[in-house]
C-alpha cells in the first residue's frame, strides 16, 4: 500500500476511533466518562484497522481511560434545597477561615474515603482556583483540605500530596457570580491560564474549587491540558456542584451572610481572618461614608495598608468606578502614618479597632475615635482625594 493510502487510511481510521469513542462514552455523576459496554467492540475493531498507527492510541486513551473525573461533597438546584448551609458558604467567600476550615475538612474527609486507592498509590499535586495576586476563597479551603488529605494519607503510609498554583493573566473587574453561562465563557475566552507542565510530569492532579456552576473554569483548564497534550490522571474536586439552569444563583450564594458593610466587618474581625479578591472588590463599591463610618475606621494600619496595595497589585486602580474609594482609602492609611510617626510608641499592627464599638471599649483601653473625631478625619481623607 503506497505512503498516500495508508495516511488516508490512518486519517479514516482516527476518525473512526474518534467518533466511535465519543458514542461509546456517556457521562456519569461519578465520573466524567465511563465506557458503555455496547460499544467495547466497534471500538477495538476500528483500533485494528488502524494498528500500524499506534498513535490513535492515545486518542482512545484520552477518551476512555476516564482521565478526568468529578468530585462534589453536594449538589443543589436551589438556594432552599442546598444540603449545606450558604450563609456559610458566603462567609468563606468573604475569607472566613473557620468556614474554610469546615468545608475543607469536610471534602478531605470524603475524597480519602472514596479514593483512597488512588491517592496513595500516586504522586499528588493540589492545585486550587487560578487567581492573579490575591489568592481566592477556594485558596483557603484549599490549605485547609491540604491539611487534612496530607494527615489521611501519611497515617496511612503514602506520600504526601504537594502544592502548586496555576497563575491567571486577567482580574474580574465585575462580578463573576452574575454572568450567564455564554457570558462567563466569553469572558474566560479573554484569560490566560498558565501550566507549569514539567511540575505537573507523572502527577495525579487535584484541581480545587469551591462549587461548581457552568463548568467554565473546569472547561478552559481542560482544553489547556489537551493543548499541552498533558495527559494526567486528574481529579476536580467541589465543595458543591450546581445541577440547576439559573447560573446567577451563585451570586446569592455569595452574597448569603454578607448584605451590608457591617456585615463584612464582623467577618474581618474574625481571627485568622483572610483577605479575599471578592472581599476587595465589596469594599471598593461601598458608599463612602458607610466605608469609613461602618469599616474602615475599625481596621488597623496594616490591615489597610494591605488592602491599599492589593488593590494596586489587581489592577482595581485602573477601575473607574473603584478609584474614588482607593482615594480614599490611600489617604486614611496616610492620615495613619503621620499619627503613627507622630507616636512613635503606637503599633502599627493595633492602630485602629478590629470590632464594633460597644460601652466597653473604653474600659478596654481601645481608641475609638469620637464623632467629631471620625467626621475630621473622614473630611481630611475626602479633602486629600479632591486636592490631588
Amino acid at each position: 500500500m503506497s505512503i498516500q493510502a495508508r495516511s488516508k487510511t490512518a486519517a479514516a481510521s482516527s476518525g473512526a476511533v474518534e467518533s466511535l469513542s465519543r458514542a461509546a462514552l456517556r457521562p456519569t455523576t461519578s465520573c466524567m466518562w465511563v465506557m458503555m459496554p455496547s460499544a467495547i467492540c466497534r471500538v477495538r475493531a476500528a483500533l485494528e484497522c488502524a494498528a500500524p498507527w499506534w498513535e490513535d492510541l492515545k486518542t482512545f486513551k484520552r477518551l476512555i481511560m476516564t482521565q478526568f473525573e468529578e468530585f462534589a461533597l453536594y449538589e443543589f438546584q436551589s438556594i432552599e434545597d442546598a444540603p449545606f448551609r450558604p450563609e456559610q458558604y458566603s462567609r468563606l467567600k468573604f475569607g472566613c477561615d473557620e468556614a474554610g476550615r469546615e468545608m475543607g475538612h469536610q471534602i478531605a474527609d470524603a475524597f480519602f474515603e472514596r479514593h483512597a486507592s488512588t491517592i496513595l498509590n500516586s504522586r499528588c499535586l493540589m492545585i486550587p482556583s487560578p487567581f492573579n495576586f490575591v489568592p481566592s476563597a477556594a485558596n483557603v479551603m484549599t490549605m485547609h483540605l491540604l491539611n487534612r488529605l496530607n494527615s489521611h494519607i501519611v497515617d496511612a503510609k503514602g506520600n504526601h500530596v504537594e502544592y502548586a498554583t496555576v497563575p491567571r493573566k486577567i482580574s474580574y473587574m465585575d462580578d463573576y457570580g452574575l454572568l450567564s453561562g455564554k457570558d462567563r465563557k466569553l469572558l474566560l475566552a479573554g484569560d490566560r491560564f498558565y501550566f507549569n507542565s514539567r511540575h505537573f510530569e507523572d502527577r495525579c492532579l487535584l484541581f480545587i474549587d469551591d462549587v461548581k456552576i457552568t463548568g467554565a473554569h473546569q472547561n478552559k483548564l481542560v482544553d489547556l491540558m489537551h493543548e499541552q497534550k498533558l495527559e494526567n490522571k486528574t481529579f476536580f474536586l467541589y465543595f458543591a456542584r450546581y445541577t440547576g439552569d439559573r447560573p446567577n444563583i451563585e451570586f446569592e450564594i455569595n452574597f448569603a451572610a454578607v448584605k451590608s458593610i457591617k456585615d463584612l466587618n464582623r467577618i474581618v474581625a474574625e481571627t485568622n481572618h483572610h483577605m479575599t479578591a471578592r472581599q476587595i472588590k465589596y469594599i471598593l463599591s461601598a458608599d463612602q461614608n458607610e466605608l469609613y463610618n461602618d469599616f474602615l475606621r475599625f481596621r488597623s494600619f496594616r490591615y489597610l495598608e494591605t488592602l491599599y496595595f492589593n488593590c494596586l497589585n489587581e489592577g482595581y486602580y485602573n477601575v473607574q468606578k473603584y478609584q474614588e474609594n482607593i482615594d480614599v482609602i490611600r489617604n486614611v492609611v496616610n492620615l495613619m502614618k503621620e499619627q503613627i510617626h507622630a507616636s512613635p510608641r503606637a503599633d502599627p499592627v493595633q492602630s485602629g479597632s478590629n470590632q464594633q464599638p460597644d460601652s466597653s471599649d473604653v474600659n478596654r483601653g481601645i481608641n475609638v475615635p469620637t464623632t467629631s473625631d471620625r467626621a475630621s478625619t473622614f473630611r481630611s481623607a475626602r479633602g486629600r482625594n479632591n486636592s490631588t
